[in-house]
């Protein structure tokens, strides 16, 4: 898809309805795909998919928003870990390599808010 996208085909115009799909896997591929090109259009439906049931789809979205930098997405990602109280490391993994790639000033504020709400946490 990335090859037929730099041909000029518009790819993104049929990829961004996938994000919607019925089955968990094809809105897994369509976040990753669209993580992968840089769809910055498809920002806010990504962003929409760190809520999804399914945690692949959670998984790949978050990465997707790190691989794009998309400020936006902090607050989400942040609440995301807080949700997921280090029960799956596989999405811990995902918000805390999109938070790096988003990087400062924008991670600074929701993640001293996070440390703030795991005092008894050991292992910063």
């Amino acid at each position: 898809l990335w090859q037929l996208q730099r041909a000029g085909v518009a790819v993104l115009d049929h990829l961004r309805p996938l994000l919607g799909d019925t089955d968990a896997e094809v809105r897994a591929q369509a976040a990753k795909v669209c993580g992968e090109i840089g769809d910055a259009a498809a920002a806010n439906e990504i962003i929409k998919l760190l809520g999804d049931t399914g945690l692949r789809v959670r998984f790949h979205a978050a990465i997707a928003l790190g691989k794009r930098k998309h400020a936006g997405a902090v607050g989400p990602l942040v609440e995301l870990l807080r949700e997921n109280r280090d029960v799956d490391k596989y999405l811990r993994h995902a918000c805390v390599f999109a938070l790096a790639e988003i990087g400062a000033p924008a991670v600074e504020p929701p993640m001293s808010a996070l440390r703030v709400s795991h005092p008894g946490r050991t292992d910063e």
